[in-house]
C-alpha cells in the first residue's frame, strides 16, 4: 500500500478535526518557525527526522493552555490520547527522560538492561505526550526498528514498533477518523461533539 506524504495525512486529520472535533482543532498551535526547530535540534544534539520536521512546519504541536494560561481539554487527540509536542518540548522531554533513565540505571533495584532500551533510550525521540506521562516516540536507533513509532509507558516497559513510521501512523489515523477503512487498533469516537477519543 502506498503511504500518503505526512502533510497529506496531517491535512486530512486537521480538516476532520475542524469539522467534527472543534475542541481538538482549537488546541493546534501555529506552524513552527525554522529557527525554532533549529534551536530544538541544537538542544537535542541531532536533527529531527524529516517527516517530523514537516509536521512541525505545519503545526508546532498542540497546546493545552490558552494565552491567559487557562487549561483546555483537547490537545491529546493522537493515539493513546497523546498531544503532538512543540519542537522545544521535544528536546526538553527527551533530556528529562534521559536524566530519569540514568537515575534508574544507578538504582540498585533496577538493572541497566531494564532501564536502557526498556524504560527509555537516548535514541528514542518523544513526539507526543499524554497527561499521564506516557507518550509516543520515534526510534532513532540503528537497526530494524529505526524510524518506527513506539509507546513510552512511564511506569512499565515501552512498546516498540507499533507503526513502522510516523507517516504510517498518521495515514492510519486519517483513514480511521474518515472511516476509509477499519483500523483495528484505532476506533475513533467523538465526545460531546468536541473531542476525538480512541
Amino acid at each position: 500500500m502506498m503511504l500518503a506524504p505526512v502533510e497529506k495525512s496531517w491535512t486530512r486529520l486537521e480538516r476532520w478535526l475542524e469539522a467534527n472535533a472543534p475542541g481538538n482543532f482549537a488546541r493546534l498551535n501555529p506552524p513552527a518557525e525554522p529557527s525554532v526547530i533549529a534551536a530544538a535540534e541544537e538542544a537535542l544534539g541531532r536533527e529531527f527526522p524529516e517527516d517530523l520536521r514537516r509536521i512541525l512546519l505545519l503545526r508546532n504541536g498542540t497546546n493545552e493552555r490558552d494565552q491567559s494560561g487557562k487549561y483546555h481539554h483537547g490537545a491529546g487527540f493522537l493515539p493513546e490520547f497523546t498531544a503532538l509536542l512543540p519542537a522545544k518540548r521535544i528536546a526538553e522531554i527527551h533530556a528529562m527522560r534521559v536524566e530519569i533513565m540514568q537515575g534508574l540505571m544507578e538504582d540498585e533495584e533496577q538493572s541497566e538492561e531494564w532501564a536502557l532500551g526498556n524504560w527509555w533510550h537516548p535514541g528514542w525521540l518523544p513526539i507526543a505526550d499524554a497527561s499521564t506521562g506516557d507518550g509516543l516516540f520515534i526510534d532513532q536507533r540503528c537497526g530494524a526498528d529505526h524510524g518506527s513509532v513506539g509507546h513510552f509507558v512511564h511506569d512499565d516497559s515501552a512498546r516498540l514498533n507499533i507503526w513502522p513510521s510516523l507517516a504510517a501512523m498518521l495515514h492510519d489515523v486519517a483513514d480511521a477518523v474518515e472511516g476509509v477503512r477499519d483500523v483495528p487498533s484505532l476506533q475513533p469516537r467523538v465526545w460531546e461533539g468536541q473531542f476525538l477519543e480512541w
